[in-house]
């Protein structure tokens, strides 16, 4: 699904609520629109998640860091590592060491996504003026969550969650004859907030993780005869002040 127009209309501060949407085709990405459709091509390289406790198998991903500073838009790749999540943050997955595959080497330099890197930051209400010259650590997931013609696929199986993270940009990247998925904000006390359909391309959903936790509802194939396909980029973004850059 391509991005048929981009605006440069700037979105609100999350300051006022701890969430706030944006629709795909006023996404800021004009210069980068190239690189875009060669980055949605990843989610056709994905490998399947091997740590779902449920032994599904409907969930495919990549994942990568990076060292961010804002202050001077400095962005690099940091060395391979595996992701872990303590079991309070994630019920579903969490307590162990779970080592995904790396983003593919052409994605580390992608444009479009060093500028996502970069843009999703801006919209962040919560860093102060000396957090904006100390590094960031990035993480990118990418993520494809699929159904066959008789299951559903869950894009967030632990149900309404944290990430453990600062800050959270949730992309739709693409999806292809999916029925359900929608994305819902709860307060702290799991009080429903706000609920949206991300469509298309680029439809993306802020979070200040520490105000608000999130969920997606299941999804399945619209048309029974085949699959269903939905594909989103994540980018997490945690205060890491010590932060060594890559060498």
């Amino acid at each position: 699904m391509s991005i048929a127009k981009i605006k440069s209309e700037t979105p609100i501060s999350l300051a006022s609520n701890g969430y706030f949407f944006v629709r795909g085709e006023d996404f800021p990405l004009a210069d980068h629109l190239d690189a875009w459709d060669e980055l949605t091509e990843d989610w056709n390289h994905l490998e399947i998640d091997a740590y779902m406790s449920d032994g599904g198998r409907y969930r495919r991903r990549r994942y990568g860091r990076f060292f961010f500073v804002p202050s001077t838009a400095q962005v690099q790749r940091l060395p391979h590592a595996p992701v872990f999540q303590s079991r309070s943050v994630n019920s579903f997955a969490g307590g162990m060491q779970r080592d995904f595959a790396p983003l593919r080497e052409s994605t580390f330099v992608n444009p479009a996504l060093l500028a996502l890197i970069r843009r999703d930051f801006s919209y962040n209400p919560a860093a102060t003026a000396n957090q904006l010259a100390d590094p960031w650590e990035v993480w990118v997931h990418q993520i494809r969550v699929e159904t066959t013609i008789d299951s559903v696929g869950y894009p967030a199986p632990e149900g309404v969650h944290h990430d453990g993270h600062d800050f959270i940009a949730m992309h739709l990247v693409k999806k292809d004859n999916v029925r359900g998925g929608r994305s819902m904000i709860y307060d702290n006390d799991r009080k429903p907030l706000y609920s949206c359909m991300l469509e298309r391309g680029l439809d993306t959903l802020y979070a200040d993780d520490h105000r608000v936790m999130h969920n997606v509802e299941p999804i399945a194939a619209l048309n029974p005869d085949r699959p269903a396909k939905r594909d989103v980029l994540i980018i997490d973004y945690d205060y890491k002040p010590g932060l060594p850059g890559a060498a």
